[in-house]
């Protein structure tokens, strides 16, 4: 409307698209998702839809209700200022990254703080997603150690077992972000 960053076509458009994701209308009318969508988009000078698309991505991701993604947004934006890595690459990563980290439940803070740090090295987006899903995928899980095939050699398993315990808990769930690389500081 007048005086707004964003026409009121602009706004109506970001309400349908998230209608169309299956927020439900009083979701978006009686809390502050659509206004923090609309401050993280001008905030991060993105268009409204793609603000409103990243939400519903996020917070199916993350299971935020709508109620939560103003805090998750402003999450986005601290890590985007915070580093060399923009919105836009954040978005991008978090396709490959956010399935994956929610699933071995990983906070967003330290994903973002992860994707932050990739950035900085260089490995920005797409690259900096697949990274942190091999690392999900593949750390905690590796091709070739199972119990079902023997590994090329001994040593290979006990190394593998010394690592999972260290950065899993009695009950197998991953520790988190920060345990993974003190293991590769020993």
């Amino acid at each position: 409307g007048t005086g707004s960053l964003y026409s009121t076509t602009q706004i109506s458009e970001a309400q349908t698209a998230l209608i169309k994701a299956g927020v439900k209308p009083n979701d978006i009318i009686n809390t502050d998702a659509l206004a923090s969508i609309i401050k993280f988009a001008s905030g991060n000078d993105i268009d409204i839809g793609t603000a409103a698309d990243f939400a519903v991505q996020l917070g199916a991701q993350f299971k935020k209700k709508p109620a939560e993604w103003g805090k998750m947004l402003d999450q986005v934006t601290y890590a985007a200022n915070a580093s060399i890595i923009d919105v836009p690459d954040i978005i991008q990563s978090m396709k490959y990254a956010g399935n994956m980290a929610s699933g071995f439940n990983q906070p967003l803070s330290d994903i973002l703080a992860a994707l932050a740090i990739m950035g900085n090295a260089g490995l920005k987006g797409t690259q900096a997603g697949t990274g942190i899903q091999a690392l999900f995928a593949r750390g905690l899980s590796p091709t070739g150690i199972t119990t079902a095939s023997k590994p090329p050699t001994s040593n290979v398993e006990n190394v593998y077992t010394q690592f999972k315990d260290k950065v899993s808990d009695e009950n197998g769930n991953f520790l988190g972000l920060e345990n993974f690389t003190d293991v590769f500081d020993e």
